[in-house]
């Protein structure tokens, strides 16, 4: 069980440093909208990876006391760090990269309000 335990941390290691080098090396294509899909994708790839993280540590706390698991904590809780900071790389990303709709394009103005109130009269 620990050694299946221990391939499924590496796998998603391995994955946690492509994502990681993903977004170091990321070039913006030529669309806004293909940015976006890519960031996004990537950004749930995140989010999918965290939700293994935490089933991956439920596992290894059902392992039986006697089991050492000093080392393979240590890489897990180094690994959930790791993706949390992924998971900020890739919101910068995408607000660098995926303008918001108002930005440019849309004149924001105020209008005043058009709704009167009645008098109501105290008593």
């Amino acid at each position: 069980m620990l050694q299946k335990l221990n391939r499924l941390r590496g796998t998603i290691k391995d994955r946690v440093t492509r994502l990681n080098k993903a977004a170091e090396s990321y070039e913006p294509p030529a669309t806004l909208e293909e940015s976006e899909i890519i960031l996004n994708q990537n950004l749930q790839n995140v989010l999918e990876l965290k939700t293994k993280m935490k089933k991956l540590l439920a596992d290894y706390s059902d392992l039986p006391e006697s089991t050492n698991l000093e080392e393979s904590l240590d890489v897990i809780y180094t690994m959930e760090e790791e993706i949390e900071d992924l998971k900020v790389k890739f919101k910068i990303l995408l607000t660098k990269y995926c303008k918001a709709p108002n930005v440019d394009n849309v004149l924001m103005t105020v209008h005043k309000p058009k709704l009167k109130i009645p008098y109501l009269a105290l008593p």
